[in-house]
């Protein structure tokens, strides 16, 4: 799940999701929250997500391009929290730990929708309405006032652009994506390509943007997705060329053969170098 708190209320909105979602979701994500809780922040905490931040570098950071746009635009400044301090964003920690410990500890649903249904219920009934214990009113009677302090919705929503996000090849040739790796062709190790996603697949895309390989998503987490292909070095020289080149210089059909025999795993190497 995904959830959203607002400041002074405490008022929460939270939405459930099946997979793990994109750039675009994310997005949509705000949108709606921010049609349920009355309207826009001048601020909002995060923390480093790689939907909100690509990467923080000595206080920099490089901002998910099309989130950022999508910030600029609505006129909310995004506060990126250091990595692994949760008490700089404590009112939306609390908000966590409360669904997991008060509304979903214990309970059984009998499919996604039950879920969402007793989500709904139980925010109605309890979660907004419950004197909170910092504030010691509930946080549907301080949303009643907060509410005129937010920025009015936008009259046309965001429309999130085709999102791409930079991925650093590991040695093994392989990308992370929402929990799971995924291969890549083995002369990016090392390098960063860029990624866009869809419902279905993962498309893989060069820095200039030139399509790589599309792989279709895995739903579950900590999977290897290979294609075998990637890991096989293609010559940019074929082997019958490297044989013709050879018997241009040397015309005799026993140099070759006495290659294949004595330099069995390195004939090609054998080939190079004559």
């Amino acid at each position: 799940f995904m959830a959203m708190v607002l400041s002074y209320s405490r008022k929460k909105y939270v939405e459930w999701f099946k997979d793990p979602i994109d750039t675009a979701q994310f997005i949509h994500f705000h949108q709606r929250a921010f049609e349920a809780l009355g309207g826009i922040c001048n601020q909002i905490v995060y923390d480093q997500t790689k939907l909100a931040v690509i990467e923080e570098r000595y206080g920099e950071i490089e901002f998910n391009e099309e989130f950022y746009r999508f910030a600029h635009q609505l006129g909310f400044e995004p506060y990126i929290c250091h990595k692994y301090d949760p008490e700089s964003k404590g009112k939306i920690e609390a908000v966590i730990r409360y669904i997991k410990h008060g509304f979903l500890l214990g309970r059984s649903f009998k499919d996604f929708s039950d879920l969402e249904f007793q989500w709904e219920k139980w925010l109605k009934e309890r979660g907004d309405k419950k004197k909170h214990a910092t504030t010691h009113e509930s946080p549907f009677k301080l949303w009643e006032k907060e509410k005129f302090y937010l920025k009015p919705l936008p009259i046309y929503p965001y429309e999130p652009r085709a999102c791409y996000q930079k991925r650093k090849v590991t040695k093994d040739g392989l990308i992370k994506v929402l929990g799971n790796d995924y291969s890549v062709p083995y002369s990016y190790q090392g390098k960063e390509v860029k990624i866009r996603l869809d419902e279905e697949k993962i498309h893989i895309y060069s820095l200039n943007e030139e399509h790589i390989y599309s792989h279709f998503r895995c739903m579950e987490r900590g999977q290897r997705i290979i294609e075998p292909s990637h890991y096989q070095r293609p010559y940019s020289i074929p082997t019958e060329q490297l044989e013709q080149q050879v018997l241009d210089i040397y015309p005799f059909n026993e140099v070759l053969l006495s290659l294949k025999v004595r330099f069995k795993r390195h004939y090609r190497e054998q080939l190079k170098g004559l």
